[in-house]
């Protein structure tokens, strides 16, 4: 149904053929927020359309990477839900779809051994993880 690529990033939303003609308002973007958010190597591209009546946007990113870069990841999140200009409100894309599926490599990362994370997983200790 639609693709989009930026650099390496690349998103492709495929529909069945029997569902094609319920697919209306196709709409596609992409934003970069590499060196001086010009460079594709990190940043986003986005998908959005409405099947019958319900709106979905799916949004594929590659954000800053290393366990320090928090505060990057965090800003190239929040340009990507600034800068995707997809939907009747450009400039936020969390609050007019009726569903939002953000994908990609995120890079966030658990500051632990991975033996150790298998374990809080394997008791369920979700608080310590989130910490």
């Amino acid at each position: 149904m639609a693709g989009l690529s930026l650099q390496s990033i690349r998103l492709l939303v495929l529909v069945r053929r029997e569902h094609y003609y319920k697919i209306s308002n196709i709409e596609k973007e992409k934003e970069a927020t590499g060196i001086a958010n010009v460079v594709g190597n990190k940043g986003g591209i986005g998908v959005a359309f409405s099947f019958y009546e319900t709106s979905l946007c799916f949004v594929g990113a590659h954000l800053a990477a290393h366990l320090e870069m928090v505060p990057a990841r965090n800003k190239n999140y929040h340009q990507l839900m600034r800068g995707l200009r997809l939907g009747r409100y450009p400039g936020d894309l969390h609050n007019q779809f009726d569903h939002l599926f953000f994908t990609g490599d995120l890079n966030y990362r658990i500051a632990m051994e991975r033996e150790d994370v298998l374990r809080l997983i394997h008791d369920r200790r979700w608080d310590t993880l989130y910490a």
